[in-house]
C-alpha cells in the first residue's frame, strides 16, 4: 500500500516555504520507496513534488537539489535487476532536476553544436555524397 495522491499534496504543500524540510521529506519518501520496492508510492511522490520544485528559486535550492539529485542517483544504482518501473520514477525526479539546474539545456546546446560540425563535415565533403546519390539512383536506373 502507498500514499494517496491528496494526502502527499498535502504533506509537501505544508513545506513550501521551507526547502530544507521540502527536500528532506522527498529525499526520505524516495529512499522508503526504494527500500519497500513502492513503485506507485515513488510515482506519486514525483507528482506531488514535481510542481512545488519548479516554484522554488534556482539560488535558494541549487545545492539542496545537487543533493537529491546526488542521492536518487545512489538510491537508483542500488536497485537490483528487474525495477524498471521505479527506475522510472526516479529518472523523472532526476530529469526534472536536470531541467531546472540548466544541465538539459546545455546537453541540448551541445548536441546542436555537434550536429551542426557533421553537417559543416558532410557538407565540406560533398563529393562523398553525390556518390551516395548516384549509387541510390543507380540502384533504381541501372542505365543511368
Amino acid at each position: 500500500y502507498g500514499l494517496c495522491r491528496s494526502s502527499l499534496w498535502q504533506l509537501f504543500a505544508k513545506y513550501t516555504d521551507d526547502p530544507v524540510r521540502f527536500h528532506e521529506l522527498l529525499s526520505a519518501g524516495l529512499k522508503a520507496c526504494v527500500a519497500l520496492r513502492n513503485v506507485p508510492s515513488a510515482r506519486e511522490i514525483v507528482r506531488a513534488t514535481s510542481p512545488q520544485l519548479l516554484g522554488f528559486g534556482k539560488e535558494e535550492t541549487a545545492c539542496l537539489e545537487r543533493r537529491l539529485m546526488t542521492e536518487v542517483l545512489v538510491l537508483s544504482e542500488t536497485l537490483p535487476e528487474g525495477n524498471d518501473d521505479l527506475q522510472v520514477a526516479l529518472g523523472a525526479e532526476v530529469m526534472l532536476m536536470e531541467f531546472r539546474s540548466g544541465q538539459t539545456k546545455r546537453r541540448i546546446d551541445r548536441a546542436v553544436e555537434e550536429l551542426g560540425e557533421w553537417l559543416r563535415k558532410v557538407n565540406s565533403q560533398c563529393s562523398v555524397c553525390d556518390f551516395f546519390s548516384w549509387v541510390e539512383t543507380w540502384k533504381k536506373e541501372p542505365t543511368s
